[in-house]
């Protein structure tokens, strides 16, 4: 009996760690149910992956100033924190009331701000949060109002602070949502949140338009901007505006570029982006046995390379933008680009973005920048390719030397993946590949290749049709000395 009574209170107690333990699961099954019904997170600050970052970890961890949650309290970026404070004295001791002002919004907005954020924010709900977006909000504000107003500005006097600050207001890790600093910019500037549309006066633009102004001119970039978005577009941060004024969407970077095409034998010029939507794959490519094979190329040849082939490399004297990239008679155009150190950082933090925005519903063609990444990684293989892009005019090597300029892109295209089936270039990169297989390029190639690579092949070709020539005038005057002997 004993015995009995004891087997049944441990199975009682089995029983009752079993229900704790259904109890918990069935808890969190249904917060989880709950979770998946409401919408999906929007997700637009994110963290670079671990073997993306592995290589290029300097290009993405901010240097002089930490912006937002995911490099907060790091050792090398305290010193800006006493210059973030003095920043946000200035602003709120000009008017009474306004840091009551910037708090409550702030504080009222949190959950939409956390939501930016595709890790959970390592920060307890509430004080410290709030604390750190207005005093990041501000910094910025501030910033780009000394900026305006030309005003001495000890964070920013010496040469190299300015262009290191904005290169870490552009890396995707360093962010705060677009629709808080628009906030406290409207709330000190207008005195609400939501001004009305004629408030926008010449001498107090929108801090859309100051902000679009500001990273125009400190980036110091050759490209030509786009316009200012509308008031309507959703900025999600500053990285997002800076992408959106100098990377064009597809449609804009393709209207203007036309190319020829070949189809059922008949070449008719035509747009790239509807044959994207609208050809099959064997008409895309053209009707040719070789562009049935080869419909969706990974590489192509590089500059130095396509010189062999008889492919001729221009500078692009009319374009829509730099993504404005053609190929038509043999004639490869590429309007002019300049690479320099602190473009690295930027095309870095633009491809990351562009390829976190983007999903499997997304149409990969909508990743423009990281097809031209692909496509001058392919072209600067070599140092020596460095050197025929110049010559070209299509290259300005800002950087040491000619190895630098190389890796340039090999080191932006390491994070560039775009699926080669659809990507803005594809015709290009067809029609390319499809030049070089042609019979005479691929020969003239061939040619170049075995006897005209360096002087020495070339002497020996040239002693061997030397020696050819007068073989033959030899044989001819023999044949003449025995005619005329004869008769």
């Amino acid at each position: 009996m004993v015995t009995a009574t004891m087997a049944e209170v441990e199975m009682s107690m089995h029983t009752a760690k079993s229900d704790h333990l259904v109890i918990d699961i069935q808890r969190r099954l249904t917060a989880f149910q709950e979770y998946t019904n409401a919408d999906p997170p929007q997700y637009s600050i994110y963290r670079i992956p671990s073997h993306i970052r592995k290589n290029n970890e300097y290009y993405y961890e901010p240097r002089m100033v930490s912006i937002g949650p995911y490099h907060r309290n790091k050792e090398h970026l305290c010193a800006m924190e006493v210059h973030k404070l003095r920043y946000l004295g200035k602003l709120c001791n000009q008017k009474d009331g306004i840091l009551r002002d910037f708090i409550g919004e702030i504080r009222n907005a949190e959950a939409d701000i956390r939501a930016c954020y595709c890790e959970s924010v390592d920060l307890e709900e509430g004080d410290q949060f709030v604390e750190m977006m207005l005093v990041d909000g501000c910094f910025i504000i501030k910033l780009f109002f000394n900026w305006l107003f030309n005003e001495p500005d000890a964070a920013c006097d010496a040469g190299w602070a300015l262009p290191l600050l904005i290169s870490d207001l552009l890396m995707l890790e360093n962010q705060i949502p677009f629709f808080v600093l628009t906030k406290i910019y409207n709330i000190y500037t207008f005195g609400c949140v939501d001004p009305p549309s004629d408030a926008h006066g010449d001498y107090r633009p929108s801090f859309l338009t100051l902000a679009a102004d500001i990273l125009h001119e400190t980036c110091k970039t050759n490209v030509e901007r786009a316009k200012v978005p509308e008031a309507g577009v959703a900025i999600k941060h500053l990285l997002h505006l800076f992408y959106l004024l100098f990377v064009p969407a597809p449609e804009y970077a393709l209207t203007p570029r036309q190319i020829n095409v070949k189809i059922k034998g008949k070449e008719s010029r035509t747009n790239c982006l509807p044959l994207l939507q609208k050809r099959n794959r064997r008409e895309f490519a053209g009707s040719s046995k070789f562009s049935e094979k080869i419909e969706s190329p990974r590489v192509i040849k590089s500059a130095i390379e396509l010189k062999e082939y008889g492919v001729i490399l221009k500078k692009k004297e009319k374009f829509a933008s730099f993504l404005d990239i053609s190929f038509e008679r043999g004639i490869l155009e590429v309007p002019r680009i300049t690479i320099e150190g602190c473009s690295r950082s930027r095309l870095l933090n633009l491809i990351a973005f562009e390829q976190c925005s983007g999903g499997a519903d997304v149409d990969p063609i909508k990743k423009p920048l990281s097809s031209y990444a692909v496509f001058m990684a392919c072209l600067m293989n070599m140092s020596q390719d460095v050197i025929v892009l110049e010559k070209a005019g299509i290259l300005e090597n800002n950087l040491a030397n000619s190895e630098e300029g190389a890796k340039f892109f090999h080191q932006v295209r390491e994070c560039a993946h775009i699926d080669f089936d659809n990507h803005y270039l594809k015709q290009v990169f067809v029609e390319v590949v499809e030049y070089c297989e042609a019979f005479w390029p691929k020969h003239r190639a061939r040619l170049r290749h075995e006897y005209f690579s360096s002087p020495w092949t070339i002497s020996s070709l040239m002693v061997a049709m030397l020696v050819l020539i007068m073989a033959i005038f030899h044989t001819i005057g023999f044949i003449l000395t025995t005619f005329l002997k004869k008769y």
